[in-house]
């Protein structure tokens, strides 16, 4: 591709838009790599199954003031922050997370940006949560809290790091919901040979060889 363009820019004689062309081939190659390397890095902790339950198992909470300094915490978050980002031994961990959507919610406010004000991250151990931010009338209070993502959130995840087609996604949302093989055909107006097709590029996407052992990496 990039000796045909060098090829046709040179007949017009225009060495600058060929360099031009040439830098943005090379961008979109280094983008399409670290998508690439990302989305395996994903799907990675997504094979991972989280070897026991968070302590407590819903949310934790962060309280901030309005310049963003933390004012109060509840049980779990310091935990969860510093295996979001581990800090120094005898140092208190850095609230990244918790700072960054607190940060889009005050962009969110002031008609900024229209982004929800919250993002899912790798906990560790093959456990992904949810970070989000909201505001606390009437004292204006903001309170972050990290939770457990929900089902649909995990699912979405899934379709995404293993690169799922939108059928694929159909199916493997209906295998979340214990659907059998004729019942997702019948819900999709699809055989039921057509069905085990889509799970067979299923299997090959994520590295498993059965329902059985794909129905834990959708739930977590």
């Amino acid at each position: 591709m990039a000796n045909l363009i060098e090829r046709v820019v040179g007949d017009f004689g225009d060495k600058r838009r060929w360099r031009a062309c040439k830098a943005r081939l090379a961008a979109t190659s280094v983008l399409d790599e670290i998508t690439a390397a990302l989305r395996a890095a994903q799907a990675d902790t997504l094979r991972r199954l989280p070897s026991g339950r968070l302590d407590p198992p819903g949310p934790a909470t962060l309280l901030l003031d309005a310049d963003l300094r933390i004012q109060g915490s509840t049980s779990g978050m310091e935990d969860r922050l510093r295996r979001l980002l581990p800090a120094a031994q005898g140092l208190a961990p850095v609230p990244a997370a918790a700072l960054n959507v607190a940060a889009q919610l005050l962009a969110v406010e002031a008609g900024v940006d229209g982004h929800d004000p919250q993002a899912r991250t790798h906990l560790g151990d093959g456990r992904w949560v949810a970070v989000r931010a909201a505001r606390l009338w009437p004292s204006g209070t903001i309170i972050v809290s990290v939770e457990p993502t929900t089902p649909a959130e995990r699912l979405d995840l899934f379709v995404r790091a293993f690169g799922l087609t939108a059928r694929e996604a159909d199916v493997v949302g209906r295998v979340a919901r214990g659907l059998d093989t004729a019942s997702i055909a019948h819900d999709l107006h699809l055989a039921p040979y057509t069905i085990q097709d889509h799970l067979k590029s299923v299997f090959t996407k994520t590295g498993v060889d059965s329902r059985r052992d794909l129905v834990p990496l959708l739930s977590g």
